[in-house]
């Protein structure tokens, strides 16, 4: 979805200046990521506020409505988001179809990652103000995982009313229920209400602050978190790489320790996100499926379930497949051993299967290319390990990217494995990459996973 970008008036402009300068005065770490990552668009195109993991929309007639503590709140919950990957986390479990064995619902998920965001807000920011209307659960706290409190909301919601009685139209239509999680696998059933709480009284709160109406109406939710979004001319995704985002953090968090305001929570959040304690498997999956997603829609065949709709409405078909072209390129220098190499193949195997390419390319390098091999099955792509693949010579990552340039693949995305030990590209391709890292060796671009067995 793109939003239509406005300008603001002056009286407009300077409540986001007063905004701006209170949120950097309370909250330097969210602040300086904020102009480090983030691209803040102002836009009646949505209600309130919104991200994608790169840009933080704003309604701004909302945000001129809410005092200056809940401006930086508002503020801090979207960073919030946009630190914790929330964007790319909704779009993994969407592929995945579960969230802690519940099935995906993006409203919930929505929920369930507020409550976390707000209660962590309170904890950490003192001039910040929830509004009344706002989602917060005394009884969630800001250190919890969003998918824990996602699997309680879930487990503790009241049965769905009955069915309609035989012969009744549905008012939903079939399979478009309104609570139906967006691009989710089951989601709620129809019908099915979230109930949820909102913070009324205590630490936070504006003594005799008034309502948000708007937020009253989506569930106590003040934002929504998008997919994120793809450039449209190279249909990259839009988002930090790794490195970017590493970087900045640890920039961000020098600043505010420097400002004396990072609270104890932030400083454990700057320790998980500069040395993920992770399973590389569980990263590599969120970041492919984040990258190229588990299906795709083409204009060459019309959806086939729209055409019976009067008038009929033509809306693209699904390919088939979730990815065009894969690359996989493995450094067979012979610093990467047998047990790297099964664990490899085993897991990105199965994740390619999930998402379905039309073709994978893998591609042996040591100083040159050593062979390429096509496979269009997860069979073939197995078949490759027990195989053999040759090299063994020095090691530089420049012929992989050279014989993707000189075939004219342009892949979704192109996953490498290496210790890190070689010759990097001096520019990023157009394409995502992921690194496959035996060592601590940071790329010079490009999203880094750390394969730890």
């Amino acid at each position: 979805m793109t939003f239509r970008p406005v300008k603001l008036t002056a009286e407009q402009q300077r409540a986001v200046e007063i905004a701006n300068v209170a949120f950097m005065q309370e909250c330097p770490f969210y602040a300086h990521l904020r102009y480090s990552l983030a691209r803040d668009v102002f836009t009646r195109d949505i209600e309130m506020a919104a991200t994608d993991g790169r840009n933080i929309f704003v309604n701004p007639e909302y945000l001129c409505s809410l005092k200056v503590g809940e401006q930086i709140a508002l503020y801090a919950h979207e960073m919030g988001h946009l630190v914790m990957r929330h964007p790319s986390r909704f779009k993994h479990y969407v592929s995945t179809g579960n969230i802690k064995g519940c099935p995906v619902d993006h409203r919930l998920a929505n929920i369930a990652s507020d409550y976390v965001i707000n209660a962590d807000i309170l904890e950490s920011i003192p001039r910040a103000s929830l509004n009344p209307d706002w989602l917060y659960d005394p009884q969630i706290k800001g250190s919890e995982l969003w998918e824990d409190v996602y699997k309680r909301l879930y487990d503790a919601l009241p049965p769905p009313p009955p069915p309609p009685p035989r012969g009744r139209p549905c008012d939903e239509g079939e399979g478009e229920g309104k609570n139906k999680g967006k691009g989710g696998s089951g989601g709620l059933p129809p019908g099915q209400e979230i109930p949820t709480k909102r913070r009324k009284d205590g630490p936070g709160a504006l003594k005799g602050a008034k309502g948000d109406q708007t937020a009253n109406t989506n569930d106590g939710r003040f934002d929504e978190v998008l997919e994120p979004a793809r450039d449209p001319a190279t249909g990259v995704v839009d988002l930090p790489d790794e490195s970017e985002f590493a970087e900045a953090v640890a920039r961000a968090a020098a600043a505010a320790k420097a400002m004396g305001k990072l609270p104890a929570n932030l400083k454990r959040l700057v320790d998980e996100i500069l040395d993920p304690q992770v399973d590389w498997r569980d990263h590599i999956r969120m970041l492919i499926t984040a990258k190229i997603g588990s299906d795709k829609t083409t204009w060459a065949r019309a959806h086939r379930r729209r055409l019976v709709f009067d008038p009929i409405v033509i809306m693209p078909g699904r390919t088939g497949h979730g990815a065009d072209t894969v690359v996989v390129g493995v450094d067979t220098s012979g610093s990467i051993g047998s047990r790297e190499l099964d664990a490899f193949f085993a897991e990105v195997g199965g994740i390619l299967n999930d998402c379905r390419p039309r073709r994978i390319v893998v591609i042996g390098c040591d100083a040159r290319v050593s062979q390429v091999d096509e496979v269009t099955s997860l069979d073939e792509f197995e078949g490759l390990r027990a195989k053999g693949i040759k090299g063994g010579g020095g090691t530089s990552f420049i012929p992989v990217f050279e014989k993707v340039t000189e075939e004219n693949w342009r892949p979704d995305t192109l996953i490498y494995l290496t210790d890190g030990l070689g010759s990097f590209p001096r520019e990023a391709p157009s394409y995502p990459t992921i690194w496959a890292m035996t060592t601590d060796v940071n790329a010079p671009w490009g999203e880094v996973v750390r394969i730890k067995l």
